[in-house]
């Protein structure tokens, strides 16, 4: 049977969608593009609902505002989509943000916030929303997850626990509110093209400075743009295939995942956890970092110069470890002298070098006052 002859079983009325986290160019906007064309009475929310497209209004999408941090914002929304269209029949929770950054250096505020819009907001709505469908036993709610959620990588972990924990809490939702007559399904998507890197990027940074991770930096951004790559699945696709989702003749199912990169993350959820993590550690780069401080902790036990990779009295500096020069190896706090004395590595070195030379030329001059005449002569100035 095809989608459009599944549609027409659907209700006689109108029916009515809230979709939260509508901002432009998201996955919110063009899913409620998307219902709008299919017919559907759309309300798009954002926190700031200027920041919705203006090209929903001309489609007959209505904006509202809503925080989903808020317990009055979102009662005081749902309850306007009730007194406007009398019900609600589908809700889709789609508001979220992304949080990227190693586990132990991002701020505890940070990661609180994001478990308080991408789990405790999609209960938050759900309180508010899911009463009213079980009371009519009729309705569909569509919480947004993410592969994330089922195989968590290096440097999301916030972000992946805060989906895991949207895609137990869906499994509980749904048993409870299916004799109501409710369905819930969680659509985990893959890579997806959206501004919500973007407003990361611009948001916050990466690492902190003086990070332990500073040599994985490029790492980590490239895990933070991963859902921009040219793999990744056209949003408007993406809400084509979630839209398609509510007119199956089966029902929406339990689960959904498509997007890039999609089949190779559900693969690697049931790989074994060692070789799980022996995949990831090489696609995300922590296994670089690890060869990476070992060359490093090599280098320095060594006296190797870092910018040249010559140790002792190999070094164009001139300079030797203690060991080059007593014929034993060195300790680590001899290491660290050698290498702090370096010019090369001690930018403080550098400094005094310039001070010194800047002072030498200030104090040739004044013994030579003549210098800079026959200078200018020279080049040609005077």
């Amino acid at each position: 049977m095809t989608s459009e002859t599944s549609a027409m079983k659907m209700p006689l009325h109108q029916r009515v969608v809230l979709i939260t986290g509508c901002s432009s160019g998201g996955i919110g906007h063009y899913l409620a593009l998307e219902f709008a064309m299919r017919g559907f009475k759309v309300y798009a929310t954002a926190r700031n609902p200027s920041k919705i497209d203006p090209i929903l209004e001309s489609h007959g999408v209505i904006n509202v505002q809503i925080d989903v941090m808020s317990d009055d914002s979102v009662n005081n929304a749902v309850n306007q989509v009730l007194r406007e269209a009398g019900c609600i029949d589908i809700l889709v929770n789609n508001a979220g943000q992304i949080c990227v950054g190693p586990v132990v250096e991002v701020p505890m505020d940070r990661a609180r916030e994001v478990f308080e819009v991408n789990v405790l907001g999609v209960a938050r709505v759900c309180h508010a929303v899911v009463p009213h469908m079980m009371d009519r036993r009729s309705g569909i709610v569509i919480n947004i997850g993410s592969v994330s959620g089922y195989m968590s990588t290096p440097w999301v972990g916030y972000y992946a626990a805060s989906k895991a924990a949207v895609h137990t809490l869906s499994d509980a939702l749904r048993m409870e509110v299916e004799p109501f007559g409710v369905k819930v399904v969680v659509v985990a998507p893959g890579s997806v093209r959206s501004h919500l890197v973007d407003a990361h990027m611009q948001r916050e940074s990466l690492l902190e400075d003086g990070s332990r991770y500073k040599m994985a930096k490029d790492a980590v951004r490239a895990r933070a743009e991963l859902s921009q790559k040219e793999e990744s699945m056209d949003t408007e696709l993406f809400a084509r295939r979630v839209v398609d989702l509510v007119f199956k003749k089966d029902g929406p199912g339990r689960y959904a995942t498509f997007g890039g990169n999609a089949l190779a993350a559900w693969i690697a959820y049931f790989l074994p956890p060692r070789l799980r993590d022996f995949y990831l550690a090489r696609m995300f780069g922590t296994s670089k970092l690890k060869e990476d401080l070992l060359a490093e902790s090599k280098a320095t036990a060594a006296g190797v110069c870092p910018v040249s990779h010559r140790a002792g009295s190999r070094c164009p500096m001139g300079h030797q470890s203690r060991g080059d020069r007593s014929g034993s190896s060195s300790s680590s706090s001899s290491n660290g002298s050698f290498m702090a004395r370096c010019p090369v590595t001690n930018p403080t070195a550098w400094t005094a070098a310039a001070a010194s030379a800047t002072a030498f030329a200030v104090f040739y001059v004044y013994r030579n006052p003549d210098i800079v005449d026959r200078t200018l002569r020279l080049l040609g100035i005077k």
